[in-house]
Order: structure tokens, then sequence, then C-alpha cells
């Protein structure tokens, strides 16, 4: 399941989703033109404390991510870094 979403300002947002019966894989991002905060659970990052979850900042710096890989809880996380990042940019 891949959602998109128009923000003000010229922003995206984009939900991306994938079940399988042994696994989850997600993605959420913030872009414009190019990607600006994006969260993940691809195993790119195998040394993260809580790998595979991880968060790639405006500079593209990986860190862990808060996110559990269960949408209900990770969403409305994922919006209210969203919402402090734009208001920063506004």
């Amino acid at each position: 399941m891949k959602i998109r979403g128009h923000l003000s300002g010229n922003y995206q947002f984009q939900l991306w989703l994938h079940h399988e019966p042994t696994f989850q894989d997600y993605a959420y991002q913030l872009f414009t033109d190019r990607p600006i905060l994006r969260w993940d659970n691809a195993p790119h990052y195998p040394n993260i404390s809580i790998a595979p979850h991880h968060f790639h900042n405006e500079a593209n710096q990986v860190s862990a991510s808060p996110l559990s890989g269960e949408p209900l809880k990770d969403l409305p996380c994922v919006l209210t870094e969203i919402e402090r990042w734009l208001s920063k940019k506004s």
C-alpha cells in the first residue's frame, strides 16, 4: 500500500507498507524534489541498536528510530515529527 499526500509549501508525505505473513516493511517520508525526513525498516544499517528501524534526517544522517513497525502507533509519531520540522521552517 502506498499513500501520498500533498502538504503546504510544496512538501509531500508518503506512507508505504508492505505486509507479508512473516514480516512487514514500512517507509514514511517527507520530501519535495528530494527526500527530507525518512523512517524505514530496510535492513541496510544492522549496527543501529534497534535495527532494522532507522531514521534519515535532512542531512541524510542515519540514526535509531523510535518506530516499532506497528503503523497505528508509528504514524502519530511520524506526523508529530513532521509537524515539528515544518513549524521550524515557517
